[in-house]
């Protein structure tokens, strides 16, 4: 499992945050919303980064598809600023179609936590 230890000063994200059921579907509504498209159009990249806030009792999942971003805030889109921290930083590329976030969080809880 691809994790790296990142030793980040305070940063702030642009993108589209919304609370759904557990494995939700932020990813989906990004990108069948048009809102992928707009960042790009916006940033001149699609969104990059997946930010969970965490879970409720419920199961359900307060997440964020965003990208890092510097400038003002814009309409239809929600910010957050991290402040300096230690972060570990997991790694999933492929398809959401092929449970590739499913598959890392399932390694995250299984192999490197009890680890």
């Amino acid at each position: 499992m691809n994790c790296i230890i990142a030793d980040k000063p305070s940063f702030k994200v642009i993108g589209i945050r919304r609370i759904t059921p557990y494995g939700g579907g932020t990813w989906a509504i990004v990108k069948s919303d048009g809102s992928n498209d707009k960042i790009k159009e916006i940033s001149g990249k699609f969104f990059d980064l997946g930010l969970c806030f965490g879970f409720s009792a419920d199961g359900s999942d307060d997440y964020m598809c965003a990208i890092e971003w510097n400038s003002n805030a814009v309409e239809g889109f929600s910010t957050f600023t991290y402040p300096p921290a230690l972060w570990l930083v997991f790694e999933a590329k492929g398809a959401i179609s092929d449970n590739v976030l499913g598959n890392v969080w399932n390694r995250i809880n299984n192999d490197f936590l009890p680890n």
